[in-house]
């Protein structure tokens, strides 16, 4: 996730397992860093850079200060005992025990006899599938709630995180972790839930911190009050092996490093009930990206998390195989849509059957799935493709999570806010923000997203735990216009008559478009450039944004969002519809623009305009690829492809070519013509590829534009042909005044 990229200042934060001494807090400036009051014990600082949280390098003393003045004896913990359940890790914990972090005073405190809401009584870890796995915390239950010291105020809130590595390396930490404050009486119940997902790299020598929500993927949450339970449903997707690496697979080993649960029993003071889980693992079976012959979304050095797909159209995904074997590997692969029930879906899924791959090849294929057309937005489904090695064990799997998403495009490019209040706990009156965002905001193309409302909400300091993040991902490609400017509209409330300092930033994989300063109250529409250099972004690519205060808490004055009168449009660019249709997946020729090139074109009557294409080979086996192209419903119209009409064009490669057009010269302005080009596969007719291009006459005066060979392109099949005739012709010569010099001879 991207961190916003102007930081207004430093702000240190404390977390601790113990709260710090009140004779620290005039040191530490009242801030939030999203895992809560007692999560984690390191000082944070505000990002310098995006995707980055660092610890800074003249923090220790500060760090030092904070154990000294907060920390205290800690008395032996229970031992707990730890059964493996089919494939599933459970790690029960004595009921009552008495924690080393059970403390007020000098006491150790067995913190379910006083407090049994966050009494653990068994972690499990499993419920694996393709995409995810599960992590769960039994409590003990809730009794009447008791004081254990008169100056205690019982808050009964719970804060429950567990932290785990994989093959035993630290380099890159995970924790699952939620603050629910006062949610046991607390009107609204849930709401007053804050779960979320973080990645901690120390491979670098600092920390670095990622932060996910539901909202982003990352993880579904569920309270159970019956059985006084939390549960986390992991996506594997965004808790790989390392930074940028693979999700866990089979074989690899997940071992928890520290698991409690707390609650605030003063506003200085907390108690943990922590569970030993020194020296537990658990094992993931799922065959995941393989072992002789890996397979993955993405590209060698690149990987898909999600993609969006668009009812009734096709998207078209990369996939990489790799064969790390000394010998030769034969492969086959199916495809599928998984629902969210394990049940197959009948969504039209096509992949090459077979691969035949030398000692160590790698090959680039793709996967093309296609939802009915008349699939609901919003429904999800997982990609799955299915690897199997002939005469050997070693399966693989590639699975996608994907969601139906509506076309982000020319006729539907504007944003709406959406807001969820979270306000349920009282805590969001004490301390605003301190254990997490309270109210949240997104943005979406529909005109509802479930669990969102518009009612305004308070635009808070950007903290650690922005509430605002990951968007739906791209259904379809996307071109932004670089002439053109973003706008944001934006309603802000408050008592305060001047203007207020607000940040906004929208990514479309990189900064897109971004706005750093005053904002007047009111309605207010704000003109932004576009900063990417990448003006085409494919389907499948992340969408997320920001919208936050650049003040402190303590300016004194409150901004509210108001979502209903609130947007965000982008400029864009139509794009050249594809049609494909395919067999097996062996062969799957594709049509695509020009980088700058629009399928829209303006042209005068007897001038030549050509439409600058590329053809590619996504298949897996080299094939003949026949190009095609005709005016519809349309007389007088020349159309001729350039330089050729036949290319031989490899897998994985692409060839340029031209599509020249001469309207007649009888042509008045406001004439249009639809322009139909088609590619077809020599080995598979029925693989084809068809793409419509449009163009208007106009009175205006324009340059002819004709097409010129361009670096890298390949010679048509035609040309070769017409070479090789008088190539033949001068041998048969040849041989002929051969033979007559021999008989003289």
């Amino acid at each position: 996730m991207h961190w916003p990229s102007a930081a207004c200042g430093v702000q240190v934060i404390y977390l601790s397992p113990v709260a710090p001494s009140p004779l620290l807090r005039p040191l530490l400036p009242l801030s939030v860093c999203p895992t809560g009051s007692f999560f984690y014990p390191v000082v944070c600082v505000r990002p310098s850079k995006p995707d980055v949280v660092s610890v800074s390098r003249t923090a220790p003393l500060l760090v030092l200060a904070l154990l000294v003045l907060s920390t205290v004896p800690l008395a032996l913990h229970a031992q707990e005992t730890v059964t493996q359940s089919g494939s599933d890790l459970e790690i029960l914990d004595p009921k009552g025990d008495v924690s080393p972090y059970g403390l007020l005073g000098d006491d150790p405190t067995p913190v379910g006899e006083v407090y049994d809401h966050v009494d653990v009584e068994r972690i499990v870890i499993g419920a694996e599938t393709p995409d995810t796995f599960t992590v769960t915390f039994d409590l003990a239950g809730r009794s009447e709630p008791k004081a254990i010291a008169t100056e205690a105020v019982a808050l009964n809130d719970v804060s429950c995180y567990l932290r785990w590595t994989y093959d035993g390396k630290d380099e890159v930490e995970y924790r699952v972790g939620v603050h629910a404050g006062n949610f046991l009486d607390a009107p609204g119940g849930d709401l007053s839930l804050y779960p979320q997902l973080n990645r901690i790299d120390r491979s670098d020598g600092d920390y670095r911190w990622d932060y996910w929500y539901p909202e982003d993927g990352a993880f579904t949450f569920e309270w159970d009050a019956a059985e006084h339970s939390f549960t986390w449903v992991v996506a594997k997707a965004f808790t790989p092996l390392r930074a940028d690496g693979e999700p866990p697979a089979k074989g690899v080993t997940l071992t928890p490093v520290y698991a409690a649960c707390g609650t605030d029993v003063a506003f200085f003071g907390s108690l943990q009930d922590r569970v030993m889980t020194e020296g537990q693992t658990f094992r993931f079976t799922d065959p995941g990206a393989g072992s002789v012959v890996k397979m993955r979304f993405g590209g060698p050095e690149t990987k898909i998390g999600t993609t969006g797909i668009v009812p009734g159209d096709a998207v078209v995904l990369p996939l990489y195989v790799l064969n790390t074997d000394d010998s030769r590997k034969i492969v086959t692969l199916t495809a599928a849509a998984i629902a969210p029930d394990g049940t197959t879906l009948p969504w039209e899924l096509t992949v090459a059957p077979r691969l035949d791959l030398k000692a160590g090849e790698s090959r680039a294929l793709k996967l093309v799935a296609k939802a009915p057309a008349d699939v609901a937005a919003g429904a999800t489904a997982r990609l799955q493709v299915d690897l199997e090695v002939l005469g050997v064990t070693a399966p693989a799997r590639a699975s996608l999570p994907a969601k139906v998403v509506p076309v982000l495009g020319p006729d539907l490019d504007t944003y709406r806010f959406f807001s969820m209040k979270r306000d349920a706990s009282p805590t969001a009156d004490i301390w605003p923000g301190m254990f997490g965002p309270n109210d949240r905001v997104t943005m979406s193309l529909l005109d509802s997203v479930p669990g969102f409302a518009q009612d305004p909400v308070l635009v808070r300091p950007f903290t650690g735990g922005s509430s605002y993040g990951m968007l739906d991902p791209l259904g379809k490609e996307v071109r932004l216009d670089p002439e053109g400017f973003a706008e944001l509209t934006v309603d802000i409330q408050s008592d305060h008559d001047a203007s207020v300092d607000m940040g906004f930033e929208f990514y479309i994989d990189e900064l897109v478009a971004a706005w750093f300063g005053e904002v007047p109250t009111g309605v207010s529409t704000l003109k932004l450039p576009i900063l990417s250099e990448r003006m085409s972004f494919p389907a499948g690519t992340q969408v997320e944004f920001y919208i936050y205060r650049s003040m402190g808490f303590d300016d004194g004055v409150e901004a509210r969002l108001d979502p209903a009168t609130s947007s965000f449009r982008l400029p864009l660019l139509p794009i050249a519809e594809q049609e494909l249709q395919l067999t097996d997946g062996r062969f799957l020729p594709t049509l695509a623009l020009a980088p700058g090139e629009d399928k829209e074109a303006y042209l005068n009557a007897g001038k030549i305009y050509a439409y600058e294409l590329v053809l590619a080979n996504e298949g897996v086996e080299t094939d003949d690829l026949t190009l095609s192209a005709r005016a519809v419903n349309a007389t007088g119209w020349d159309v001729q492809l350039v330089p050729g009409r036949s290319f031989r064009v490899p897998a994985g490669n692409a060839t340029m070519f031209g599509v020249e057009l001469v309207p007649p010269a009888s042509a008045v302005e406001g004439d249009k013509v639809e322009i139909v080009v088609e590619a077809v596969s020599k080995h598979d007719p029925a693989a084809r590829a068809t793409m419509r291009l449009g163009a208007v006459v106009t009175g205006l005066d324009l340059p002819e534009k004709r097409y010129g060979v361009k670096e890298g392109q390949l010679p048509p099949l035609e040309e070769a042909k017409e070479a090789s005739a008088p190539t033949l012709v001068a041998l048969t010569g040849l041989a002929l005044v051969a033979l007559a010099l021999a008989r003289r001879r």
